[in-house]
């Protein structure tokens, strides 16, 4: 839900995320206390954390 409330999402589109955004998202799902949601949080800290910012991209994909 978060993908489509902050960008215009297409089936089939690739989106590029900033460090903020994931930052945001990461915001966004903490308000949720279920443990999918922690183990999301947890892979999501260790892309913000191990990506080389001046050199990779990190995408969103939508698939539906």
């Amino acid at each position: 839900r978060w993908f489509c409330d902050n960008f215009e999402v297409e089936n089939c589109e690739e989106i590029i995320l900033s460090k903020e955004d994931l930052l945001n998202l990461i915001k966004y799902l903490e308000k949720d206390d279920e443990q999918d949601r922690k183990e999301d949080i947890e892979k999501l800290n260790k892309i913000v954390d191990e990506t080389d910012w001046e050199n990779e991209e990190v995408y969103y994909y939508a698939w539906w």
